[in-house]
């Protein structure tokens, strides 16, 4: 039995679809064999791939870093960009998805290292140098490149800088969103 054709209806073996009906029949067979053959299958992050993702770094309930009304962060997977501890919970991770991730120190930025805490004396910096206990300091490290500190104490002549890492010792919870894998 040939089907017979007119504008709004299509006749075949006794059975009449109508057009519409049989449009989205195509486009869901269409679609069907597009997933199928893996081609609307989604990013993962993985070692080389460009990552945008937004986040917000807690410590102890306190946000300490966020993107929040900024741009997101852009990295490339495996380039050392992001701490390892973070890195590892973000592969496998696609476009849109929403993670809180908890790290301990050693998945972080590390303990805390005794021998990172120097005593200076105060004449060893430039006259008029502004000492704030809590406050950043930058000093001249190997090789003349500058080394960052916080001021943990300032005593008549001394003064002690911690250089460790400000979040060195702390667990970190940190809320990701992945805005795009490529």
């Amino acid at each position: 039995m040939n089907p017979e054709y007119n504008k709004n209806n299509l006749q075949i073996k006794g059975v009449t679809m109508r057009r519409n009906y049989l449009l989205v029949g195509v486009l869901f067979l269409a679609l069907a064999v597009f997933v199928k053959d893996g081609s609307a299958k989604m990013t993962k992050i993985s070692i080389g791939k460009k990552v945008t993702m937004d986040y917000v770094t807690k410590i102890d309930g306190q946000v300490v870093e966020t993107t929040t009304g900024k741009k997101p962060i852009v990295f490339i997977m495996g380039d050392g960009q992001v701490i390892p501890g973070l890195a590892k919970k973000l592969e496998g991770l696609k476009k849109g998805d929403v993670k809180v991730v908890h790290l301990k120190p050693k998945e972080g930025f590390g303990e805390v290292i005794a021998e990172a805490v120097h005593e200076f004396s105060v004449a060893s910096f430039p006259q008029g140098t502004q000492f704030v206990v809590g406050g950043m300091i930058q000093v001249q490290g190997p090789n003349d490149q500058p080394v960052a500190g916080i001021v943990k104490n300032l005593a008549e002549d001394k003064v002690t800088i911690d250089f460790n890492h400000p979040f060195a010792g702390k667990d970190l919870d940190i809320e990701i969103k992945i805005v795009n894998v490529e």
